[in-house]
């Protein structure tokens, strides 16, 4: 590669990451709030129940003030605690509708999907680990105990169906998001033609094996689910790096026909405003919870 095409991809590889970076704290954020208000909040309330506010720290950790009737049903007490993964999977389905539609836009389309697998991470693994470790106060391990009754949840046929039925969508869902984001910053980076090896390589490493594998060590799965240790943590980094490994010799198609346009100051601008209207309040005024009523 040429001297002045390197320093065009170092280039619009520092602008990407100036646009993608607070994109990625703010979605998690976002699916917390999904999760919380749009999910056992709006679930309460449709179930009878009450709903006075909620709280999120700057990890992704969130909880709800929201509860039902004393003697609502075990079948009632089951969607109230579906409902906070059930709303961020969804949003992330939605997100990713969004981000094929809008796939001309590549810059958009990468901050569509970011949004799209912060939602359905925040869903599926929650999912995944806290049926493996089936405890309270995690939303699945209190849905086993109901499930199961005076039944152990370890080894009963709920736990597995749950297992098997999240454990796929993860390992998809992870090298899925990891295909699609490359293929987007393949496009944008290199003017619609496929990287150097060299550059692959790097590419992948500082955009997506690195903080991939990162993120999953900022969020302390103990206080969903106690006792489980770092084993979410290892699992979910090592999905990232082999993801990437693969990516790196087998990778989507580029999009020949579609925009190579990188990201405007003015989606800059965006994405660090959302910075300050999504995170700086969580940090500032929810990280103790908030009540409305």
């Amino acid at each position: 590669m040429a001297k002045n095409g390197t320093k065009s991809l170092v280039r619009n590889a520092i602008c990407l990451v100036l646009y993608l970076l607070p994109l990625f704290y703010v979605s998690q954020i976002l699916a917390v709030a999904i999760h919380e208000i749009f999910g056992h909040g709006l679930a309460a309330l449709a179930l009878g129940g009450s709903f006075d506010g909620c709280g999120m720290r700057w990890d992704g950790m969130g909880w709800a003030y929201a509860s039902l009737p004393p003697r609502a049903s075990t079948t009632a007490n089951v969607l109230f605690l579906a409902a906070g993964v059930t709303a961020t999977i969804s949003s992330g389905l939605v997100f990713l509708v969004l981000a094929y539609w809008l796939r001309n836009r590549v810059a958009v389309r990468l901050g569509l999907l970011v949004l799209a697998f912060s939602c359905l991470m925040e869903g599926i693994p929650y999912i995944f680990w806290n049926s493996y470790h089936p405890t309270p106060p995690g939303d699945i391990g209190r849905i086993l105990a109901l499930w199961c009754g005076d039944q152990a949840p370890q080894g009963s046929l709920p736990q597995l169906m749950l297992l098997i039925g999240s454990g796929i969508p993860f390992v998809a869902g992870t090298y899925l998001f990891c295909a699609l984001i490359f293929q987007g910053i393949e496009q944008v980076l290199n003017d619609g033609e496929r990287l150097q090896p060299w550059a692959r390589f790097w590419i992948l490493l500082l955009f997506l094996a690195m903080p991939g594998a990162a993120s999953w060590f900022l969020f302390d799965w103990n206080q969903l689910a106690p006792g489980i240790g770092i084993l979410p943590c290892i699992a979910g980094a090592m999905s990232i790096v082999l993801s990437s490994a693969i990516l790196y010799r087998f990778s989507l198609p580029l999009n020949r026909g579609l925009s190579n346009q990188m990201p405007t100051r003015w989606h800059l601008v965006a994405s660090w405003s959302l910075v300050f209207f999504v995170a700086v309040p969580s940090v500032l005024w929810f990280q103790n919870g908030v009540k409305w009523t």
